[in-house]
């Protein structure tokens, strides 16, 4: 009784939040629940939707700028590999805008997670998958032409510990959304001001 859309909008937030994982070809699959799964499940009990999309990108702007530095200091070769294997996800799936904008989340929450951070990962989860309802609706990521070196750039900047690099770059990543959050935000309060 549900249409394809919620379906997909569904999964791919089972997915971000690790409950589910798709595998190409082959379908989804149960995951398992851990508790940073839980935390983005009790986000949705708290209803996060109720922010302004503005508020919610520039939480996450904050978060992971800090997220990509420490990852820089911290980060592993398994931290490294993950980071290569979501990116190449990406590049994999750059052309489906179904896909495209979910691995992007995906390639970020490897960020979060190579920061060895638990409360920024979590937090990020806590606020990444309303954005994401956002973005698809918006569609956001079509016009981005240049996503893919911009990730490749950060990796290089992580693999070499630049972690003031890597943050200039995610800052830089970032801007296209923060414009877009911002005129949005200017656009409703234009709104109620008028209806004032």
């Amino acid at each position: 009784g549900f249409g394809r859309t919620h379906i997909r909008e569904a999964l791919q937030k089972l997915e971000f939040y690790g409950i589910v994982k798709t595998l190409p070809q082959s379908g989804t699959i149960l995951k398992g629940l851990d508790i940073n799964s839980l935390n983005g499940l009790l986000s949705d009990v708290l209803n996060l939707q109720n922010y302004d999309f503005y508020s919610l990108v520039e939480t996450r702007c904050i978060l992971e700028m800090n997220a990509i530095r420490l990852c820089a200091e911290r980060r592993t070769m398994e931290d490294i590999k993950n980071l290569e294997m979501a990116h190449k996800n990406f590049v994999n799936f750059f052309d489906d805008k179904n896909l495209r904008v979910s691995y992007d989340f995906t390639f970020h929450r490897a960020i979060a997670e190579g920061s060895h951070n638990p409360v920024i990962k979590s937090m990020l989860l806590t606020v990444i998958p309303d954005i994401l309802i956002i973005y698809n609706k918006d569609r956001i990521c079509d016009t981005a032409t240049n996503v893919i070196e911009e990730h490749a750039a950060m990796i290089e900047a992580i693999k070499i510990q630049d972690d003031e690099l890597a943050s200039n770059l995610l800052y830089q990543h970032l801007q296209g959304v923060m414009n877009f959050a911002r005129t949005n935000l200017e656009i409703i309060t234009e709104k109620l001001v008028s209806i004032a």
